[in-house]
């Protein structure tokens, strides 16, 4: 999913289709589905990762890891989108909010109430968290709160057996299983590479 919103992103950007990606409702609520679906994925595979008690050194390498691929995501942004760098996106948000969960991992029913408090003002009351801010929108902002929240609900929904639901036996289930389970690289690496092609595709057009 948010491989193709990139797609049609980038299209807009070099001006190859006009997509109405920045104005028209659609193209606003789908990157939020997509991220909501990610991080409750998220609180789901931490709850899975630490079912059995929390391994502190492959918690600490997952945690450097997200942070690396954190920090290039900020420093390619800062070059090649100056005053709209990524300081805060989905990868940032995901490496903060799986040190926060930790309290949580144990404690579902207080995962979905802090949660659903966290969500509630923003979705309901259009409360916007005072977080860090550019002069510029980026071009990709994740803020931790009230994102936060739907990690929680991850958690929770794992106390309740979501993530033992079956796939239904198709002959795209493992590929749609690798695509699921190789989630992280596919988010880094996928601009690296639409981006440049479609940069080089609208040069000689």
């Amino acid at each position: 999913m948010m491989v193709i919103f990139h797609f049609f992103y980038d299209l807009n950007h070099f001006k190859l289709f006009e997509t109405g990606i920045r104005k028209d409702l659609f193209w606003t609520i789908w990157p939020k589905i997509i991220i909501s679906f990610f991080l409750i994925s998220v609180g789901l595979n931490l709850s899975i990762a630490t079912s059995k008690g929390i391994n502190f050194k492959t918690f600490s390498f997952r945690i450097i890891k997200l942070s690396i691929l954190a920090l290039g995501i900020s420093l390619a942004t800062y070059f090649v989108f100056p005053g709209r760098w990524v300081y805060f996106g989905i990868l940032h948000n995901v490496a903060v909010s799986s040190i926060l969960a930790i309290p949580f991992l144990k404690r579902p029913i207080i995962s979905l109430l802090t949660g659903i408090s966290l969500i509630s003002p923003s979705l309901f009351l259009g409360y916007k968290y005072p977080f860090i801010s550019l002069s510029k929108k980026p071009v990709d902002h994740v803020a931790l709160f009230p994102w936060f929240g739907l990690v929680l609900i991850g958690i929770f929904l794992h106390s309740k057996g979501l993530h033992k639901l079956k796939m239904p036996n198709h002959k795209f289930k493992k590929y749609i299983r690798y695509l699921g389970e190789n989630s992280l690289v596919i988010y880094f690496l996928h601009q690296m590479i639409l981006f440049p092609t479609i940069y080089l595709i609208s040069r000689f057009l």
